[in-house]
This record gives structure tokens, sequence and C-alpha cells, in this order.
């Protein structure tokens, strides 16, 4: 699991990328960094977030991807007993292949938040100094 999660991880662009690619997008000049700093500033950091987010949506979906490509055999047969229960063991059976699923989840969300808590940190000594 942890391999597949640093696989997933690796393909989130650095601080650095994120912030080119912020400030390509942005396309503040200097004029306007001086007269509104603060408003600049929040401005930067809410449109790093959502390109972080962007990537982050998509490591997600690489871990779906590799989660059920591992376990394509186990996945398969459940989802076969499924089609046969009842709603409520339907149900019940669906939630557990999700259950296993969050464990993998959970992981790549905790190193998730610890890169975005210092992507926010690495943007903010950036732009300021």
């Amino acid at each position: 699991m942890k391999s597949i999660i640093g696989q997933v991880k690796r393909e989130i662009p650095s601080v650095d990328e994120i912030i080119d690619l912020t400030w390509k997008k942005l396309k503040f000049t200097k004029d306007f960094v001086r007269k509104n700093f603060g408003k600049a500033i929040l401005k930067f950091d809410e449109e790093a977030t959502k390109e972080f987010r962007k990537y982050e949506q998509e490591a997600i979906k690489k871990l779906a991807k590799y989660y059920t490509g591992s376990n394509q055999s186990e996945i398969r047969e459940k989802l076969k007993d499924l089609i046969e229960k009842k709603e409520e063991e339907f149900i019940s059976k669906l939630a557990e292949i999700f259950y296993e699923f969050s464990f993998w989840v959970q992981q790549l969300e905790k190193d998730l938040g610890n890169m975005r808590k210092a992507r926010g940190g690495k943007t903010f000594e950036k732009v300021i100094f």
C-alpha cells in the first residue's frame, strides 16, 4: 500500500510548480501586488489551493484505479455475489468493499493533508519574501 500511495503522491507537482502555475494563471502585475498586497496574497493562496486540490482529486482517482486493479479478482467475485443479493444485503456487502478501500484513502488523505499544510506555508514564505 505504501509504495502505491508514494507513486500516486509523486504525480502531484512540487510547491514551486504549483506556485509557477498559479502566477501564470493569475497574471498579477507588480503594480497590482504593491497596491493590493493583502488581496493579492489571499487570491494567490486561494488559486494555489484550487490547483493543488485538482491534483489531489487526480491522485485519488489513480489510487482507486491501483486499488481496483490490484484487487480485481476479489472485487469481481464480491460484485458477482452482490447482484444476486436482496437490497439490504447488497448494500451491506457493497459497503464492505468501500470500507476496505477507505483505509487506502485515509492514508493518502493524511499524506495529502500534510502536503497541503507544507504547500501553504511554503507558498506564503515565497510570496512574502
